[in-house]
């Protein structure tokens, strides 16, 4: 492979030497000094952009006069090569493969080397996240001209985008997402973020390949919330054990439901981002939900939490970028309001493309004595879009049926509907 690396380098350099005017644009956007093994190559070429930089001109003499005496027998080797300029783009996608194809070599060695040095896992696992990075990257689509873009958009001008659906319709016609995306949801502590995440994850299940990250859940509580859920069941009901046979019935034909929905439930006490993405890419998930951001571990040790939750959030933007879409919880910080209230790091706002906030609505929000009486029993919750990159922001009333763990969407005649009274039903039972 070396020889053919090495013919290639000498290739895309010939072609940018023999005739820059028309090739040293395409190969000046594409190609990176990195992307050469040689180091005299290297030399050249990073001469030769510092004159394209400069807007000197670029040919073999002037090549010569600025890279110096001890590369001139090089210099001529590549001028009898003579390659041909309109071949320019198949040379800079092979040098582009092959650079791609050293990196990992190299890499995988490394990794198969420490490995038998016993290194820790996460250092491993560090190695497969830059293998992943390398495989993701795509230079041919940086850089877009106005006819790539204009016959890009007439492609599907025309036809409905689909985005995943939360499972409530106020919230689609708002907050428009899809792989690629980075969500945070940000919740101070027992405001019901782990609640809203897992409801959601469970719907979006239906159509997509999900995985659920808690750090702080174990699995048994989870199991008993998706049921309770999912079947409208008291979940204290679950936990006692004491059970009606109507109850029983739901959990039995609810347990049946769920069956087909594609969710993983991953214990991730510990974990570091790259372990994450192994996990994501081993369940082949297009969304992952992590439970919550701040109890991550970061590969390296910070003085502080900031250091820490910065490094954290760009490899999970990483991560969506790379085709996921990232549902990240966040606890918030005892001041602050709105995104300033993101515990940890400003980094929080400037990578998420939406950020949620799940809160419990003002008292001055509460204008009926039934709102005051379900803002004082603690049902009611407010999902504020602080930031929203494809839609616009907004508040969306919420009420939340704590004995079951599960949010509805307010609507008109809320206060009258079945399911207002199923709650005071529940809570008259609970005090008897």
């Amino acid at each position: 492979m070396m020889e053919l690396y090495r013919q290639t380098e000498d290739s895309v350099l010939g072609v940018l030497i023999a005739d820059a005017e028309v090739n040293a644009a395409e190969v000046f956007s594409r190609v990176k000094p990195e992307d050469f093994v040689t180091g005299i190559s290297r030399s050249i070429f990073e001469t030769c952009r510092d004159m394209y930089n400069r807007g000197d001109a670029i040919d073999p003499l002037t090549v010569q006069a600025a890279c110096g005496s001890e590369f001139m027998s090089w210099i001529d080797e590549l001028n009898k090569i003579s390659p041909s300029s309109r071949y320019c783009s198949a040379y800079v996608d092979k040098l582009l493969e092959l650079s791609k194809r050293y990196r990992l070599q190299k890499l995988f060695r490394d990794a198969l080397d420490q490995n038998m040095a016993g290194v820790p896992m996460e250092e491993l696992i560090g190695k497969i996240e830059c293998m992943n990075e390398i495989l993701a990257a795509d230079n041919d689509r940086r850089s877009l001209t106005m006819l790539d873009l204009g016959v890009d958009f007439f492609g599907h001008v025309g036809v409905k985008r689909t985005f995943i659906d939360w499972g409530f319709d106020e919230l689609n016609r708002y907050v428009k997402v899809k792989p690629k995306h980075y969500v945070l949801i940000g919740a101070r502590p027992s405001a019901g973020k782990t609640a809203f995440a897992l409801q959601t994850a469970i719907y979006m299940a239906q159509k997509h390949n999900v995985t659920f990250f808690s750090f702080e859940t174990d699995a048994e509580t989870i199991e008993d919330r998706i049921m309770a859920a999912n079947a409208y069941v008291d979940l204290a009901h679950i936990q006692s054990g004491e059970l009606s046979e109507d109850e029983m019935r739901l959990l039995v034909k609810t347990k049946s439901d769920l069956l087909n929905r594609n969710f993983h439930f991953y214990e991730a006490s510990g974990i570091t981002v790259e372990e994450i993405r192994a996990v994501t890419n081993k369940n082949k998930s297009d969304i992952i939900v992590i439970d919550y951001l701040q109890l991550i571990r970061s590969r390296r040790r910070y003085k502080d939490e900031y250091g820490e939750i910065t490094e954290i959030t760009k490899a999970l933007q990483r991560l969506a970028k790379s085709g996921v879409c990232v549902i990240a919880l966040s606890q918030l910080s005892r001041s602050g309001e709105g995104m300033s209230a993101l515990r940890g790091s400003g980094q929080l706002e400037q990578d998420a493309d939406v950020v949620l906030m799940l809160d419990y609505p003002a008292e001055d929000d509460a204008k009926s004595d039934e709102e005051k009486a379900d803002l004082e029993a603690g049902r009611l919750r407010v999902i504020d879009i602080v930031k929203n990159k494809n839609g616009p922001r907004g508040s969306i009333p919420f009420w939340f049926c704590g004995t079951q763990q599960r949010f509805l969407v307010q609507w008109k005649g809320f206060y009258h509907s079945q399911l207002r009274m199923m709650e005071d039903e529940a809570d008259a039972a609970a005090s008897a």
